[in-house]
This record gives structure tokens, C-alpha cells and sequence, in this order.
């Protein structure tokens, strides 16, 4: 599907179940999509030159694909994502179910507040969290110049974290012992999480930071 324009591929559902499969990949010069109906869609190829992304109706939508967003990817309904998505806006939104697959941030530096099962952020920048951020899966922060900025926000990690760069809290009691990487406390009168870190940098503005019993460095 080659695009010129904003379009929207609608699906009927069926009683037997038929699902819409787009082998060929979909192509658009900075366009918006829209994915709707009761019925399933599967996205098996590229997908490219996207502004804003629509997933709304009833239906399943699976992306199996790389998939880079210049602009929104809302989602009203079930997306199953078994390839990488990367790069969605900062207003994104999805419902309150985990979104599969990975989710990777490279120039997009503002990470929308959602439930990840696999996020990376691979770029040498900070990344800046728009609310609390929670995982399933894995958090990557594969470049070691790499920053993520939770400010006063509550990361909830999932089943693993591997940090190659830093991770950074300023609430008072927000932060996480994280084993790998670093992590920074840059607030005023921060508790130091307990637990175990590689490395711990205590950079506040003001305050006293107090160290929780049971701490590992």
C-alpha cells in the first residue's frame, strides 16, 4: 500500500474468523493511518514515512514488523506487537493492558507514561520520563552516554533492567536500587532506596540524603 494522502484501512469482522493480512508493507510520505473495525488485521512487513498512528475499533491489530512513528500512536483497542516499535510520540496512549514486544527510543527523548513489556533506549541523551513508567519485561539502556530522567516519577521495573548508562531520581522517595550501571539521587533530602547498586552518585540540590538500611554498593 503506497499512500498519498491520510487513509484508513477498516476490517469487517467475520463469523469464521478471517483475519486481513498486508504482506507488502505499507508506504506514506508523513501521512496519518487509521486501523479500524471489528475485525483482525495482521502487518506483516515495513511500515514507513508515518505521522500519527491510529489502532481503534474491536478488533486485534499484530504488528510484526519495524515500525517508526513520526508522530501519535494511539491505541483504543488490542495490539499485539511481536516486532519493534520505535520512536512513538510523547502523547501517546494505549490501554491499561501491557503492549508486547519492544518498544525502542532513539530520537524521541520524551517517554510517554505507560506499561512497557520490553523498552530501549539506545541513544547517547537523556531520555525524560512524561509520568511513572513500568515494565513486564526488560529495561535496556544499551548506550553507556545514556540517561533516563524519572524526575519525580516511580519507574517499576519488570523482570530484568540492564543499565549501561545512567538512571536518575529526584523525588524524595522515588529512586531504585538498581545493580547495574549508575544511578544518581539529584534531589533535595532523598532517601537512598535500600538494596544493591553498581554505582550510586549522590549529586543533591539541597537537603540531606539518608541512606535506607540495607544498602549494597
Amino acid at each position: 500500500i503506497t499512500a498519498n494522502t491520510n487513509f484508513t484501512i477498516s476490517q469487517v469482522a467475520t463469523t469464521g474468523g478471517n483475519v486481513l493480512s498486508i504482506t507488502g508493507g505499507i508506504t506514506c510520505s508523513n501521512y496519518d493511518m487509521t486501523i479500524s473495525g471489528a475485525g483482525n488485521i495482521v502487518v506483516g512487513n515495513t511500515i514507513s514515512g508515518l505521522n500519527n498512528f491510529t489502532i481503534s475499533g474491536s478488533g486485534t491489530t499484530t504488528l510484526a514488523v519495524s515500525l517508526s512513528i513520526a508522530g501519535t500512536l494511539t491505541v483504543s483497542t488490542t495490539i499485539t506487537n511481536s516486532g519493534t516499535i520505535q520512536d512513538i510520540g510523547s502523547t501517546s496512549s494505549f490501554p491499561s493492558s501491557t503492549v508486547n514486544g519492544i518498544f525502542k527510543f532513539t530520537t524521541t527523548t520524551t517517554i510517554p507514561a505507560l506499561t512497557y513489556a520490553n523498552l530501549t533506549l539506545s541513544n547517547a541523551t537523556t531520555y525524560n520520563a512524561a509520568n511513572g513508567i513500568s515494565l513486564t519485561g526488560t529495561l535496556t539502556i544499551s548506550n553507556a552516554s545514556g540517561i533516563l530522567d524519572m524526575a519525580g516519577y516511580t519507574l517499576t521495573p519488570g523482570a530484568s533492567t540492564t543499565n549501561n548508562g545512567t538512571i536518575k531520581f529526584s523525588g524524595a522517595s522515588n529512586g531504585l536500587a538498581i545493580t547495574t550501571g549508575t544511578v544518581e539521587y539529584y534531589g533535595s533530602g532523598q532517601t537512598v532506596a535500600a538494596g544493591t547498586y553498581s554505582t550510586l552518585n549522590i549529586n543533591q540540590s539541597s537537603g540531606t540524603a539518608t541512606l535506607d538500611s540495607g544498602t549494597t554498593i
